[in-house]
């Protein structure tokens, strides 16, 4: 049986794979996407590397049934944000440091839209 802790990140990371390779019919082009929850990780949000997604355990590991509205929708967008810089930022990266902003932009972009096809149910909280 899986982990209530890991439902909704499973749904947002295969979501979120799902609708970013239909949307730019470009499918993901690695054998697996690793995430990996540490419990020291310092920054609030995601880092995110080529295959490789490393998260704030307590960020990561939210269980739907206890956590509220505003933390579940947070981190939704949170995990959605470092898959599709699998795309933005990885597999298409910016010449020099003044772009930052785009494929920044691009992911927060795109994580909304793809954590409201991931969890349909909570498309109003995303859009």
């Amino acid at each position: 049986m899986m982990s209530q802790e890991l439902v909704l990140e499973l749904k947002v990371v295969a979501g979120t794979v799902d609708y970013m390779s239909k949307y730019l019919k470009y499918p993901f082009p690695l054998s697996k996407l690793d995430m990996v929850a540490l419990p020291q990780h310092a920054n609030r949000g995601e880092t995110e590397n080529w295959g490789l997604i490393l998260g704030n355990y307590e960020r990561m590991m939210v269980d739907m049934d206890y956590a509220d509205v505003a933390t579940l929708s947070d981190v939704a967008i949170t995990l959605a944000h470092g898959v599709v810089h699998q795309w933005f930022g990885d597999l298409v990266t910016m010449v020099w440091w003044s772009n930052v902003f785009l494929y920044e932009g691009l992911a927060e972009y795109w994580a909304l839209n793809a954590a409201s096809y991931a969890l349909p149910e909570q498309k109003e909280y995303f859009l």
